[in-house]
């Protein structure tokens, strides 16, 4: 089994990239594979699993023997997950990974990578939008969200000036991490119909 995984940063449409390779004969995109993992989980869930963002319970791969044997390895590493994967689900070709940035440099060539990324903006737009109601807004309808976005102009310039900042870091260390990989423009993708 080949694994794809997608860098990226919240919101730069690794999740809809991963559900357009999922329709391919052969692929699996399991989403953010590291909530699948025990430290992850006992920080984030309580240690409990989260069913697929897709399927629901109903799931045919992330089924309760599938986390019970994880459970009962104490899985915390990728490539052991995959491993497991690939075991037990050998029609599985490709399994796509949304993780986006869980980096590791002992692994890197053993992958194929994309760097899921849209315009900064666009990118900053979403993050404010998304974490609201950490900024104080609660308004979510479009004209109350401009209004206050008008009225805390300096406030949300400097948010997003700090924003900025953190994605340029990151997509840098994507870049050195993985240099040969592809880049998948996701603004542009919707604007062309994928």
């Amino acid at each position: 089994m080949r694994v794809v995984k997608i860098l990226g940063t919240s919101y730069c449409g690794s999740t809809v990239l991963g559900y357009a390779m999922n329709t391919a004969p052969g692929f699996f995109f399991g989403s953010e594979i590291k909530r699948l993992l025990k430290d992850f989980r006992n920080e984030k869930y309580a240690g409990s699993f989260r069913k697929c963002d897709l399927c629901g319970r109903d799931c045919e791969y992330w089924t309760s023997d599938f986390f019970a044997e994880l459970e009962e390895r104490n899985t915390n590493s990728l490539e052991e997950l995959y491993s497991i994967f690939a075991r037990r689900y050998p029609e599985v070709e490709t399994f796509v990974d949304g993780s986006k940035n869980v980096l590791d440099a002992s692994r890197r060539e053993r992958h194929l990578h994309i760097i899921s990324m849209k315009h900064p903006i666009r990118l900053a737009a979403s993050r404010i939008y998304n974490h609201r109601e950490k900024l104080g807004i609660t308004e979510s309808s479009y004209h109350a969200f401009k209004e206050v976005l008008e009225e805390r102009t300096d406030d949300i310039l400097d948010y997003i000036k700090r924003y900025l900042r953190n994605i340029q870091r990151s997509y840098t260390e994507f870049s050195e991490y993985a240099p040969d990989s592809y880049v998948f423009r996701s603004d542009l993708a919707h604007e062309n119909n994928f």
